[in-house]
């Protein structure tokens, strides 16, 4: 998990900011994203050679025997009807549906907000700002809440959490209302709303995560 938002970091922070020095230093936007996306492609190809040389290839990984289409539709299939067979399924999908319903509406929200134009109602940061703000500090703080949430969990148990991390994922996002209504010129104002918006999504995460893991054993707990 803590990789996982260090990858997230590095997209939407790292090479947000990259590109941003390129459009201030070429003052050609498509050439700055042109360049971060050249880069981005070389470091996969690096990658991959890496990985194809390095990953481990274990003795019991091996390919499954599927004799027929059919016996492959089938196999599919059971996957499907295992899941959707569960006790309670219905209430399981209204908390995977809805749990996150509020973030994932604030997070295609955010970055377009700190960008526009104060006279739209946005707070007029330049693209490195942004990349600082969103995909640095803020990822930094979603990563700490992230591990604060897991580590609460794992003495105490997801249930005992789970209402206040309910209140964690949603209550923070008020803090894009303040920042709307002042618009303020401050970049450690707007990095402390963010930051503590986004530590608030980490921890409360965490229970969209384990709940996941936990509905998800069983025979195809992989797929």
């Amino acid at each position: 998990n803590t990789f996982y938002r260090l990858a997230m970091i590095t997209g939407q922070g790292i090479l947000v900011m990259v590109a941003g020095y390129f459009e201030q230093t070429s003052g050609n936007i498509a050439y700055a994203w042109s360049i971060v996306f050249y880069l981005l492609a070389a470091v996969y190809i690096v990658l991959y050679a890496w990985h194809r040389r390095i990953l481990p290839r274990p003795d019991a990984d091996v390919a499954g025997q599927i004799r027929s289409l059919q016996e492959l539709l089938r196999e599919f299939t059971a996957t499907f009807v295992a899941f959707f067979s569960k006790k309670y399924i219905g209430r399981i999908l209204a908390f995977l549906l809805l749990y996150r319903f509020a973030e994932a509406q604030l997070v295609k929200l955010a970055p377009p907000f700190l960008l526009d134009d104060r006279a739209a109602g946005g707070l007029e940061l330049a693209t490195t700002e942004v990349g600082f703000v969103y995909g640095t500090v803020g990822m930094l703080m979603l990563t700490i809440g992230g591990l604060l949430g897991g580590f609460l969990a794992a003495r105490q148990g997801l249930k005992y959490w789970m209402w206040w991390m309910v209140a964690a994922i949603n209550l923070p996002n008020a803090v894009y209302i303040e920042l709307a209504y002042f618009t303020p010129d401050s970049l450690l104002a707007v990095n402390l709303a963010v930051g503590l918006e986004q530590f608030g999504y980490g921890f409360g995460f965490t229970a969209y995560t384990l709940y996941m893991l936990d509905v998800a054993r069983g025979a195809h707990s992989t797929a």
